[in-house]
């Protein structure tokens, strides 16, 4: 029904036929299991069992009877939990691993081979971030002082 809705789910974390049931869920708003089954085209044998575990983790409501309704809950409220979830996550997993590290002593001929743009960007961040006493930059590319200057100006050292 939504397939174009299918990746962006499953980057949350539902697997195939949870992100199909579920988007296709969102389309009618209201359906027996038997409706979800035929619009999504997840088989029959798995339908409870995703429904079932949908609700369970607050994407869906069920309203009981002959045959159970499932409904689609506010979506923006679902996601809003979802993003202060995985922010708190993200949080908490940054201060664990903060905990856990060692700074090492680099010795001065150290080096570092860094295979990407982010990774690149990540660590000159974090040597202007480290920076104790002072710093010298020599550069051959005006463009590099243009590109950090709003973090290199607050060192003013």
């Amino acid at each position: 029904m939504a397939a174009e809705i299918v990746p962006g789910l499953r980057g949350l974390g539902m697997n195939e036929y949870e992100a199909s049931v579920y988007s296709t869920l969102v389309g009618l708003q209201k359906a027996t299991a038997r409706d979800v089954h035929e619009a999504s085209g997840v088989p029959r044998g798995r339908i409870y069992e995703i429904l079932n575990d949908l609700a369970r983790r607050g994407f869906i409501g069920v309203e009981e009877g002959s045959p159970a309704s499932y409904y689609i809950l506010d979506v923006d409220v679902v996601f809003d939990r979802l993003k202060e979830d995985y922010i708190r996550s993200l949080e908490e997993t940054r201060e664990a691993l903060k905990s856990l590290s060692v700074k090492p002593h680099l010795s001065p001929d150290s080096f570092f081979i860094l295979r990407s743009g982010w990774a690149i960007e990540n660590h000159i961040s974090s040597l202007f971030r480290r920076v104790k006493k002072s710093m010298v930059i020599l550069c051959y590319n005006p463009e590099f002082l243009q590109r950090y200057y709003t973090i290199i100006k607050p060192l003013e050292r």
